[in-house]
């Protein structure tokens, strides 16, 4: 009689046969019945599949780009840069990637664009270009909490239409704009796409596929329509410094509203994601991708 592992092998064997059988038999079928699915239809789907995994192992690097100069509250010029990772080799096949528009936390006093190149580094290897912005900040932003939120918001427009102008020059497609941020960020995020016609009124957000808030509040509600892109929404139960309970509540009021949304809760995890890490990358690579 065959042992074991003979068996569990030819089992397999015969598997793998029966899954290229019926995917060989799905093609014909397209192709013999005049479907439009084509070659390009074909290699999308496979370039898209790879933003699942970690496909690239190398990635490059382009620090401190100017996106815009502005004033700051006190009238102080400033240079605000990014900063782009992009897949390794550039000049692969793929010559439209989708790109995922970062903001750091920090309460609107602190952080840095770098802060989020944890998130970067994990995401440019699947295959998205990434682009971590700094923006303005204020010494002690609870004095005009508003008018800190709206600086900044005006700042992620200006790295939004930077990315569109600039789309060629790093094999960006500026239709496929996925935009996230953490704390602080997360809020940003949130306002930035509920703006209204403060942000969008000569802007398109169709271009926009998802947004992600990872535990940031939510300050400004101006529009929230069915039509805005799908949200996913990261928070601790244990988080002390932003409630919990504000995000199911946001989730509550988008989902009221007609807008996609997902929960991803961390139970007992606090202001950050360092029990969840792996979870999280995870969490939002599959939404990204759906």
């Amino acid at each position: 009689m065959f042992g074991k592992n003979f068996l569990i092998g030819y089992g397999f064997i015969l598997l793998i046969v029966f899954l290229l059988a019926i995917n060989w038999n799905t093609l014909f079928n397209n192709y013999s019945s005049g479907s439009s699915y084509t070659y390009q239809d074909s290699k999308t789907e496979v370039e898209n599949n790879k933003l699942l995994y970690d496909s690239y192992s190398n990635y490059k690097k382009h620090e401190n780009i100017e996106y815009a100069e502005k004033k700051d509250y006190k009238g102080r010029h400033h240079k605000l840069t990014l900063d782009l990772f992009e897949p390794e080799p550039a000049d692969d096949l793929v010559k439209n990637r989708p790109v995922l528009l970062l903001a750091h936390g920090g309460g609107f006093f602190a952080g840095s664009k770098s802060d989020m190149t944890k998130f970067a580094e994990q995401f440019v290897k699947k295959g998205y270009v990434v682009i971590s912005i700094d923006y303005r900040l204020r010494d002690n932003p609870v004095t005009n909490w508003s008018a800190a939120v709206d600086d900044a918001m005006d700042d992620l427009g200006n790295a939004f239409d930077w990315i569109i102008d600039h789309s060629e020059d790093y094999h960006i497609d500026p239709k496929r704009i996925a935009i996230g941020g953490e704390s602080a960020g997360g809020e940003l995020t949130l306002s930035f796409i509920n703006a209204g016609p403060q942000i969008w009124q000569n802007r398109d957000k169709s271009r926009v596929f998802a947004v992600i808030n990872l535990y940031g509040p939510m300050s400004k509600v101006n529009e929230i329509d069915s039509a805005d892109p799908p949200i996913l929404f990261i928070h601790g139960t244990e988080d002390r410094t932003i409630s919990y309970n504000e995000t199911v509540k946001m989730v509550d009021l988008h989902r009221s509203k007609g807008v996609y949304t997902e929960l991803f809760t961390m139970e007992g995890e606090g202001h950050g994601t360092d029990k969840y890490w792996s979870d999280v990358v995870f969490e939002m690579t599959q939404f990204l991708h759906n």
